[in-house]
C-alpha cells in the first residue's frame, strides 16, 4: 500500500504495535483524534452511539486497512467506538509522530497521504454505491 517495502519498514519504525483482545476498545466515541491506525492482522467493528442511545455499526474493518484518519486529518474527536471483534494487532502512529515526519520524512509522508486518500476514496465509492442500491 505504501508503495515499496522500504516505506513499509520505515513506517513499521515510527508506530507502535497494540494487540488486542477480543472485546477490547481501541478508542471511544468522543475521545481525542490523536493517532492513525494501520489493522496489522484481526477484525474490529465501527460503532456509533446515537443521541437516543442507540448502537449502531457503521462498519467491519479487516486486515491491511487503516482507520482513525478522518479524526486525525480533521482534528475532531473520535465519531466513533472501534472494538476488536477477535484478537487483533495494530499499529499506531500517534500525531505528533505523523507530523514530525513531515520534516524528516517527507517521502514516507507523501506515501501515507497517498494511501489515506486511496481508502477514503474506495469508501466514498462504495457508500455511493450503496445508496445507489438504496434508491
Amino acid at each position: 500500500e505504501l508503495g515499496s517495502e522500504a516505506l513499509a519498514t520505515r513506517l513499521l519504525s515510527e508506530a507502535d504495535a497494540l494487540a488486542l483482545a477480543k472485546g477490547d476498545s481501541l478508542f471511544q466515541q468522543g475521545d481525542a483524534a490523536d493517532a492513525l491506525y494501520f489493522i496489522e492482522e484481526g477484525r474490529l467493528a465501527i460503532v456509533m452511539s446515537t443521541e437516543e442511545g442507540a448502537q449502531v455499526r457503521l462498519r467491519t474493518m479487516a486486515t491491511h486497512t487503516v482507520l482513525g484518519e478522518m479524526g486525525l486529518y480533521r482534528d475532531l474527536q473520535r465519531t466513533a467506538t472501534v472494538t476488536a471483534l477477535e484478537p487483533s494487532r495494530v499499529l499506531r502512529l500517534t500525531r505528533d509522530r505523523f507530523l514530525a515526519l513531515k520534516a524528516r520524512d517527507a517521502e514516507l509522508c507523501d506515501a501515507i497521504h497517498r494511501m489515506v486518500v486511496r481508502t477514503l476514496s474506495d469508501r466514498l465509492a462504495f457508500a455511493n454505491s450503496a445508496v445507489a442500491a438504496l434508491q
